[in-house]
C-alpha cells in the first residue's frame, strides 16, 4: 500500500462509515484510520454521504436529482470497460473492497463507479425539494374581504379570499358563528352600486367552501362578498337577510 498521505480510502468504505460502520469491522488498518482522521477530502465525502443518507431515511420531502447526462456517460464507460483495461484518470483509493460489510449494493456500485468514471462523488447527485405532485403553481391571491355581522356590534364571521385559477377566479370562504334561523346559507357577489347581484351557491354545513366565477364579475364591481339565510321555500331571489358581509379589497 503506498503511504497513506497520498492514498484515500475506496468510497464503498467512506459509504460504509457513512452508514455508521466501525472502522475496524469494516478492515481498515492503523494507516488507513489515521489517513481518515486527517485528510479532508476522505472525512468531507463520508459527511457528504451521512447526509444523502439522512434525507433518503427522511423522505416525504426530497428526491435525488440525477447528474447532468456526461456524468451518466462516464458512468456507462466504467461499467462496459472491458476487464484488466485502465479506468479513465483513475483516483489513487486504499482498496479494501473485499473486506466491506453492510454497504448497499446501489449504494457502492453508484458512488465507487461515479468516483472512478467522473472524479466525483455522490456530490454528483443534487438533492432537492420535491415537486408537487400536479406541478401547479400557488394561485394567486387577488383580494380579501373580511366577514362581519351586520349589526352595531359588527362582528367577526370570519373571511373571504379571491384568487386566480387559470382562466377564472375562486373565492375561498371561511365563516364561523353566523348564527341566525335554522335553512341554507348561500354566497353572493354585490356589485358596489347595491343594485345589483349575482348567487354563487350554497355554504356547505361546515361554513367553508370554494366558488368560481368569471373574472369579469370582479372587474364590473361586483366586490361585496354576503353570506345569506335562505328558506327551504324555492324562492331563487335574495331573501334579505344577511348574516355575514365583506368587500374585497
Amino acid at each position: 500500500m503506498s503511504s497513506p498521505e497520498h492514498d484515500h480510502v475506496a468510497t464503498d468504505l467512506l459509504a460504509a462509515l457513512a452508514m455508521g460502520d466501525d472502522p475496524a469491522e469494516l478492515g481498515l488498518d492503523a494507516d488507513a484510520r489515521d489517513h481518515l482522521a486527517s485528510c479532508p477530502s476522505c472525512t468531507d465525502e463520508v459527511a457528504a454521504l451521512r447526509e444523502t443518507l439522512e434525507l433518503i431515511a427522511a423522505g416525504g420531502g426530497t428526491t435525488l436529482t440525477p447528474p447532468p447526462p456526461s456524468v451518466w456517460e462516464a458512468v456507462k464507460a466504467e461499467i462496459d470497460r472491458p476487464a484488466g483495461a485502465p479506468a479513465a484518470a483513475p483516483a489513487p483509493v486504499t482498496s479494501l473492497a473485499s473486506r466491506r460489510r453492510g454497504v448497499p449494493t446501489w449504494l457502492a456500485t453508484v458512488a465507487a463507479t461515479v468516483a472512478l468514471a467522473a472524479g466525483v462523488g455522490l456530490g454528483a447527485w443534487v438533492v432537492q425539494p420535491d415537486e408537487k405532485d400536479d406541478a401547479t403553481p400557488q394561485a394567486q391571491v387577488l383580494g380579501e374581504a373580511p366577514l362581519a355581522s351586520l349589526d352595531a356590534a359588527a362582528e367577526d364571521r370570519g373571511a373571504a379570499v379571491v384568487r386566480r385559477a387559470d382562466d377564472h377566479l375562486v373565492l375561498h370562504v371561511e365563516a364561523s358563528d353566523l348564527g341566525g334561523p335554522d335553512g341554507t346559507r348561500e354566497v353572493w357577489l354585490i356589485n358596489v352600486d347595491g343594485k345589483r347581484m349575482v348567487s354563487l351557491g350554497l355554504l356547505p354545513v361546515g361554513e367553508a367552501g370554494d366558488f368560481d366565477f368569471p373574472e369579469r364579475l370582479l372587474d364590473q364591481g361586483y366586490r361585496i362578498v354576503d353570506i345569506s339565510f335562505e328558506p327551504d321555500d324555492g324562492n331563487p331571489v335574495h331573501s334579505g337577510t344577511s348574516l355575514a358581509r365583506g368587500e374585497i379589497a
